[in-house]
């Protein structure tokens, strides 16, 4: 395992949960960012300074401190300025990634939680020895990149995709703790759902907590193959899932992509609003 490299990681998805939770316990040096989901590295506060002081927390426990490498791997926080100055300042940059977005391609058939298993070199016998079944670390990683719909092609049996999906709900919990309002608004979302040319129209009221992994397993239990769905979250975000045509929404209207390139999304503070209409023209083309 390398435990010389920083890791700058946010806490606001199952995904990144799981990478802090595995880093924390192997010892890796950890600078902890506190956005929510859009992060960006120009909206790090205090990274340098930060990254001095993780720095200095490596080599004062290190029996070799002039040989500590000025390393940094980046979880899903992208700056393509700022990485290079780091780079500049001395700085080996790692990026640990799995999405497009504007002008920013980082696709990778490896979800972020792999690629930091892969990079940090922790093998399914350290996963092991640190607590975790490393069958449902695993599943974890393929789910952020395929969802349900992922386990089975990659392997898994019918009753480990059931432990994997049990232990992505009990971390999503953990994250987000119990919301009876949230509960509630997918209830809302999904009764009221509407379907044209065979996509779903799914649109929630509320504008605190998003609804879309949620109504995505109401998708997955009654769906055998994923439908493509739209769906409007109430602070303005929109998402489009498991459509071919992700890459082409994302040609037109920019956003990003997840999902191995099947899903596309905007944030809440884009503009214009895209109507449903809008979106299933270039969903069906």
């Amino acid at each position: 395992m390398i435990l010389d490299t920083v890791l700058l990681v946010p806490e606001n998805d199952v995904e990144s949960q799981t990478i802090l939770e595995i880093a924390t316990k192997v010892g890796i040096p950890i600078l902890k960012s506190e956005q929510p989901h859009g992060a960006r590295l120009a909206n790090e506060p205090n990274l340098l300074a930060r990254l001095d002081h993780s720095t200095n927390q490596v080599a004062n426990h290190s029996t070799n401190p002039v040989d500590i490498h000025r390393r940094l791997a980046i979880v899903e926080i992208p700056g393509p300025l700022l990485e290079e100055s780091l780079r500049q300042a001395g700085w080996e940059v790692i990026i640990i990634d799995h999405h497009r977005y504007d002008e920013l391609d980082r696709r990778n058939p490896l979800s972020s939680l792999e690629q930091f298993l892969v990079i940090f070199q922790i093998t399914p016998a350290d996963l092991d020895n640190l607590g975790f079944d490393p069958r449902i670390i695993f599943g974890l990683g393929v789910m952020d990149r395929g969802f349900v719909w992922g386990l089975s092609p990659a392997g898994f049996s019918i009753s480990e995709s059931a432990q994997v999906r049990v232990e992505y709900r009990r971390r999503k919990n953990l994250l987000k703790g119990e919301n009876a309002i949230l509960i509630q608004s997918v209830k809302r979302a999904w009764e009221t759902r509407e379907q044209q040319d065979g996509v779903y129209i799914i649109r929630s009221d509320n504008k605190e907590h998003h609804i879309r992994e949620e109504i995505s397993f109401l998708l997955a239990e009654s769906h055998e193959l994923p439908p493509p769905a739209i769906i409007y979250e109430g602070d303005g975000r929109v998402t489009v899932q498991d459509c071919a045509q992700a890459p082409l929404l994302f040609t037109h209207f920019g956003g990003y992509t997840f999902g191995n390139d099947l899903c596309w999304g905007r944030e809440a503070n884009s503009h214009p609003t895209l109507t449903p209409e809008q979106l299933l023209v270039l969903i069906n083309a």
